[in-house]
């Protein structure tokens, strides 16, 4: 929740997983979503416009298991894949998928179930700050589109949106009210994903949710949450226990 503007929750929409890990690192990331390690490291534009598409169809093309191409992190050596469809890499720390056969169900089903509280969102948030990372500079009518997309499926919910890109010509700020796009002549690198810097310092303005009270109301939305997971037969702990990776 913002000190100023009264957000409830700041979210993460992916593109980098740097938006996830800084909004861990400032215990601002209740609960793990499907677009957290969501990268779009050779092609922000088409991660912008996988985005909007899937806000749009509830992600029915993304992630579909003949599209996938396994692939190993160098740095640490996690499994994860690339949607040749979508053209995002999927970052996670995925069991093995070479000798278990049921890898697709498990693992994509995990994806899938973080992507439904995405639109959870509008039954028990009213207001929201939606973060998205770039590797690289992209036009703004597409920024422009994933805000309409968001202002589509959550048509009750007061939000704005952040774009964040790297790696630009020219350091700016663009203000359309509700969209920001900041773009930033640096490149994304390991810093952002150990420590911190001054781009993402406005999340600094933001309260966690630990410090907001155990009112009825979130106590209620709790429950809520829970008794919907039970239902489904889902329930999947990292939603409840802090949003661990």
């Amino acid at each position: 929740m913002s000190k100023d503007q009264g957000y409830e929750q700041v979210i993460s929409l992916g593109g980098c997983c740097a938006v996830a890990i800084q909004l861990r690192r400032r215990n601002l990331r209740p609960q793990s979503l499907g677009l957290d390690w969501i990268s779009n490291v050779d092609d922000s534009a088409a991660g912008a416009v996988m985005l909007s598409r899937g806000l749009r169809n509830r992600f029915a093309d993304f992630c579909l298991k003949e599209n996938l191409t396994p692939i190993v992190r160098e740095d640490n050596g996690n499994r994860g894949f690339f949607d040749e469809k979508c053209r995002v890499h999927v970052l996670h720390s995925f069991r093995s998928w070479s000798d278990d056969p049921g890898w697709y169900e498990r693992d994509i089903g995990t994806i899938r179930r973080r992507l439904q509280r995405l639109f959870d969102i509008g039954e028990t948030l009213s207001s929201a700050y939606f973060v998205f990372g770039a590797y690289h500079e992209f036009e703004d009518a597409l920024a422009q589109d994933v805000l309409a997309a968001l202002k589509a499926v959550f048509p009750r919910l007061r939000l704005h949106l952040r774009v964040m890109e790297f790696d630009c010509a020219e350091e700016s700020r663009t203000d359309y009210g509700e969209l920001e796009v900041f773009r930033y002549r640096r490149k994304i690198g390991d810093y952002d994903m150990h420590k911190t810097s001054s781009e993402w310092a406005f999340l600094d303005e933001f309260m966690p949710p630990s410090q907001l009270g155990w009112s009825g109301r979130l106590r209620y939305r709790l429950w809520k949450r829970l008794a919907k997971s039970l239902k489904r037969g889902n329930c999947d702990l990292d939603y409840f226990l802090g949003g661990v990776r």
